[in-house]
């Protein structure tokens, strides 16, 4: 077991797990592919600020309609897509006093206890696209989205020059929303 550690650890990462002092290893081709749109942080690997990494926030804003791209230069297999949205972990967005908002599962809800709701921060609805030899296809799209990460894998033998996420819209209605990560390998 041993011997595959390090894939249990990576798989955990993608998945959405939170391990103290590692990071999701970002491939070369992302690291190396023209991003336009926003900033090296959404390749970072750290998809959650914490103060082990020394971090308070992680991620982008992104205007709404706007779109995050990766051009490859050339065509490129990959496998899989790696996206987190922001989920407001710290909930600060949530109703209610402190106790309210940290403490999920209360035994004693009081009748004026305000309604919890989905993170006003997360994204509500966007697609991600793909470039690819026989033209332009959908790897995903959500309009209703309650996640905060989507590890979406490519199908096989896809070669791809280029990966487009579109937002379309948020919770809140603001015209922004914040990305942690964006990246593939």
């Amino acid at each position: 077991y041993l011997n595959y550690i390090g894939e249990v650890q990576e798989m955990l990462l993608c998945d959405d797990a939170f391990l103290p002092h590692f990071k999701r290893k970002i491939s070369d081709d992302c690291l190396s592919a023209e991003i336009i749109g926003a900033d090296e942080s959404i390749r970072s690997g750290e998809d959650r600020a914490s103060r082990i990494y020394g971090t308070e926030e992680c991620g982008t804003q992104i205007k709404i309609g706007d779109t995050i791209e990766y051009r490859l230069g050339d065509f490129k297999k990959i496998k899989s897509v790696h996206i987190v949205f922001d989920s407001d972990l710290n909930r600060d967005t949530l109703p209610g006093n402190h106790t309210e908002r940290t403490h999920a599962t209360r035994a004693n809800v009081l009748l004026e206890t305000p309604d919890t709701h989905l993170p006003k921060t997360l994204c509500r609805a966007f697609t991600l696209t793909a470039v690819t030899r026989s033209g332009e296809i959908t790897l995903l799209s959500s309009m209703n989205n309650i996640k905060r990460a989507h590890h979406v894998t490519v199908p096989e033998n896809t070669e791809i020059s280029s990966l487009k996420l579109k937002l379309i819209s948020g919770f809140d209605g603001s015209d922004t929303t914040k990305i942690i990560s964006f990246d593939f390998s």
